[in-house]
């Protein structure tokens, strides 16, 4: 598995955004469900959000990326960045992050 960081930008004014929001709030979790979001939230300020995605390839991520229906009727945009993630907060379960390992404890 791949982690990536997914950095959304709107490109269209917020009326038309939040008129698709409960149709986007259904993908997000839908995508939680399946295993393929680990974290996500707006940006500040409110220009876009920011998604933590965890997938076997680039490619998958970007065809469940096309499922969004802010994607789908053209409101979004998306930079998806592959990160090879080695090192969490010792708080943060290894379930979540698979292979890591944690950060020494401050002394």
């Amino acid at each position: 598995m791949v982690f990536h960081i997914v950095i959304t930008r709107y490109l269209r004014p917020f009326p038309e955004m939040d008129a698709a929001m409960q149709d986007h709030q259904a993908y997000l979790d839908a995508c939680y469900r399946r295993g393929v979001f680990v974290l996500s939230g707006p940006r500040h300020p409110r220009d876009g959000g920011i998604i933590l995605a965890r997938t076997d390839t680039r490619e998958d991520l970007l065809e469940i990326l096309q499922e969004d229906p802010f994607s789908a009727r053209g409101l979004i945009e998306y930079d998806v960045i592959g990160w090879d993630l080695n090192r969490r907060a010792s708080a943060l379960p290894e379930a979540l992050f698979p292979g890591s390992r944690t950060a020494l404890p401050l002394q």
